[in-house]
């Protein structure tokens, strides 16, 4: 079904112009299936870009940036944007543009746009998973978490889970860890940047934002987050909150990060689907955060002293003695080294003895296999627990660029949650 006009009906917030009779005029001369395009002369009078979020829309992600740069090529600039999905509108002179796209894949729109100009300012949102929670939302309780959580996409969408993502500087250019950037592309960002990447919580206004939505369609919401040892996202979860009195919140310290506080939210997913009460599921998750655990393999200490989470001393003295410790949590949500080894080996070694251990005495009642750039030795780690555990892993997969910028390219690790085995 043609959808222009339905694309055009409110398509722009704008000021100083009479947009209406445009609008009007436009709606008889564009009619195109899958892509629109959209050219203006100027830029100041346009204070957003705006878009409804259609069911109808061809790509899932509404991605809007404004770049800065000399001598942009305005006509190949919309040329080659248009092959990275549909209702593309762009706007503005050859050094300063802004951009409007529905796309699938947002971050290789932002990886071009990285090689066009300065990107400025970038917002995007998930039009699926807004039409969904507005429309045909398959649970009475909101489960949020952040990016941090390393989870697959497929059991994201699967519960209706609501991820935040977070902050990533790099280059001077903020981006949304997970969604405008790939890890393999931060991979390579990682060793050539000249100043290292950066993150940073998600700011309070569009925390404000989220709940607000959120709470037009919820009276009860679950948050778990990163551990708030390391990070003020809970603090910022918290406060954003707390400003929505009438909607019963409970935001959960994890005390973990990646794969470990994935399987969490993993966890609460499977409650709320199998119904169970909120305060349950809540007393439940709370209690877990100490049976949950995450080992990881260092292949170096580089990204880790890097990051200033190591010493300079420490990370030389590491490089001298070939160091590759073991890097766990403890409870209260610190990092810690949670054993030394002078090899790969030797370190996948004592992982595995924990592993051994906890499987005689409590049992694991489910475990993941999380990577940073590092499939064939996650793979061998999938091998190996599958044979000691009698099960599969509940997924493989490659670790949020905010972890992997701390652990480092090479990095493997398994997170597990305890089983009550006596």
């Amino acid at each position: 079904m043609n959808t222009i006009n339905l694309y055009f009906e409110n398509l722009f917030t704008l000021s100083n112009s009479n947009w209406e009779i445009i609008i009007s005029k436009l709606k008889s001369l564009l009619f195109l299936e899958k892509k629109i395009v959209l050219d203006l002369e100027k830029i100041d009078d346009i204070e957003q870009l705006h878009v409804d979020h259609l069911e109808e829309s061809q790509n899932r992600y509404c991605t809007e940036a404004l770049i800065r740069g000399s001598n942009i090529d305005l006509k190949k600039l919309k040329e080659d944007l248009a092959l990275f999905g549909d209702s593309l509108v762009v706007a503005g002179s050859n050094r300063t543009v802004r951009i409007h796209i529905h796309s699938n894949k947002p971050a290789d729109v932002f990886a071009y746009l990285d090689e066009i100009g300065n990107i400025v300012e970038q917002k995007v949102d998930d039009m699926k998973h807004q039409f969904e929670t507005a429309n045909h939302r398959k649970y009475p309780i909101a489960l949020v978490t952040d990016s941090i959580a390393d989870l697959p996409e497929e059991l994201v969408d699967k519960y209706q889970i609501n991820m935040i993502n977070l902050n990533l500087l790099v280059n001077d250019t903020n981006y949304y860890d997970k969604l405008t950037i790939e890890t393999s592309r931060f991979y390579e960002l990682m060793d050539s940047a000249k100043v290292y990447p950066s993150s940073s919580q998600p700011n309070a206004k569009s925390l404000e934002n989220f709940f607000s939505f959120l709470t037009t369609y919820y009276d009860q919401i679950i948050v778990i987050t990163v551990s708030k040892a390391m990070s003020g996202t809970n603090q910022a979860f918290v406060d954003a909150a707390a400003k929505f009195k009438k909607t019963k919140i409970t935001v959960i310290d994890s005390k973990q990060n990646s794969g470990a506080e994935g399987l969490l939210v993993l966890k609460a997913a499977q409650m709320i689907e199998a119904n169970e009460k909120y305060d349950d599921i809540v007393d439940k998750i709370n209690k877990l955060t100490n049976q949950s655990k995450i080992l990881v393999s260092v292949k170096t200490l580089k990204y880790m002293v890097r990051a200033g989470r190591v010493s300079k001393v420490t990370g030389l003295v590491g490089k001298i003695m070939n160091l590759k410790p073991v890097i766990s949590i403890d409870d209260e949500g610190n990092g810690i080294i949670f054993d030394k080894a002078l090899s790969l080996k030797s370190s996948n070694k004592k992982i595995q003895k924990h592993i051994e251990e906890v499987h005689q005495t409590s049992g694991i009642e489910s475990y993941a296999i999380v990577h940073a750039n590092a499939e064939n030795r996650a793979a061998e780690y999938a091998k190996k627990y599958e044979e000691i555990l009698g099960m599969k892993p509940l997924y493989i997969m490659n670790i949020s660029t905010i972890v992997a910028m701390n652990a480092g390219i090479g990095t493997v690790a398994i997170a597990y949650i305890k089983g009550d085995k006596k």
